[in-house]
């Protein structure tokens, strides 16, 4: 992938190769529905843990109105996936768990599926994550109350045929987000698609963000992220753009890495140092876009964003600097 590059300020290397952590939170990223035919029954519902740091679902709830079931103890690691085998019996896993039929019923053509937090599940505010489709309409109105769907009269459309499934390309919560997906990838991350995760540090600005807006970086096209909440009060406030090719190692540290120990309190480092590129700050706000090159060998790579500024208000012995969430980038076509 092609950038502008250029190298870290002196000051900016240093401390990035050395924050509380992020709070959890899973999304459902892929759902494979096939209530009848040659596949009967193998019914798949992915959830992903997009939240910069493992997390342990323990007592969250799952719910296809109007069955409920808990998940498992046990530890989802930073972008890590897990299938649940919905009418299936199994041993649980830390990448599968079984619900039998006698704990979770078969989901229908129309149909809805949510996410809950442990407490209050019939409370909306208690509810995380959803999605329709084929028109189910179940808890519709409880999602989009509290900006987890768009509208009552939105759903995901069904692939037609055996096997197939509707898998998630963005963190957006809307029937956009969501395409058909003739080669299922149920237990590996989607091939292609923008996903947002982890948490920035706040500044002057508030809580650093960048977002792709759910758009797809395609191959021989320029895509488009947006920064906001920036230090927005001095010139020397810049931000620079951080691309990565993996989410696991920087040199020799693991990844996230949490920079609290040198003085970045809440601050994490989500992405490797491949490339950087320094970027405008507009009052607060701005826009990066990142080149992804004319090679049909990169389909369904993934790269890694993230932005670190200077913020100028942040008086001395502290560090000047704050980072932002991150996000994974999967090249399509």
């Amino acid at each position: 992938m092609k950038t502008q590059s250029s190298l870290l300020p002196a000051l900016l290397l240093p401390v990035l190769m050395a924050g509380s952590p992020v709070s959890a939170q899973l999304i459902i990223s892929e759902v494979q529905v096939d209530p009848v035919g040659a596949n009967a029954g193998n019914q798949i519902v992915e959830i992903t843990n997009v939240s910069g740091a493992g997390f342990n679902p323990a007592g969250w709830q799952i719910c296809a109105p109007f069955t409920y079931a808990s998940l498992a103890n046990i530890e989802i690691p930073n972008r890590g996936v897990v299938r649940l085998h919905l009418g299936q019996s199994g041993t649980n896993t830390a990448t599968d768990q079984f619900f039998p039929n006698f704990q979770f019923r078969t989901l229908s053509n129309a149909d809805t599926f949510a996410l809950y937090i442990p407490t209050n599940l019939f409370l909306p505010s208690q509810m995380r994550d959803f999605v329709s489709w084929g028109g189910g309409l179940a808890r519709t109105g409880e999602a989009v109350s509290v900006g987890l769907w768009p509208s009552t009269q939105e759903s995901v459309t069904l692939p037609s045929g055996e096997g197939r499934s509707i898998a998630r390309i963005n963190t957006n919560n809307d029937a956009s987000a969501w395409i058909q997906e003739n080669d299922p990838t149920l237990g590996s991350l989607n091939l292609e698609g923008s996903f947002s995760f982890g948490s920035g540090c706040a500044g002057a600005g508030g809580l650093p963000t960048i977002d792709a807006a759910g758009a797809i970086p395609s191959i021989d096209s320029s895509f488009a992220v947006s920064m906001s909440n920036l230090p927005p009060i001095g010139i020397m406030d810049i931000p620079v753009g951080i691309i990565g090719f993996t989410d696991k190692m920087s040199g020799a540290l693991p990844l996230p890495l949490d920079l609290g120990l040198i003085g970045l309190t809440g601050c994490t480092l989500y992405t490797s140092l491949n490339k950087t590129q320094t970027l405008t700050n507009n009052n607060g706000s701005g826009s990066w876009d990142v080149v992804v090159p004319n090679n049909p060998d990169i389909f369904g790579f993934h790269f890694f964003l993230q932005v670190v500024v200077f913020d100028s208000s942040i008086a001395s012995p502290g560090i000047p600097l704050r980072l932002s969430n991150a996000i994974d980038g999967r090249i399509g076509n």
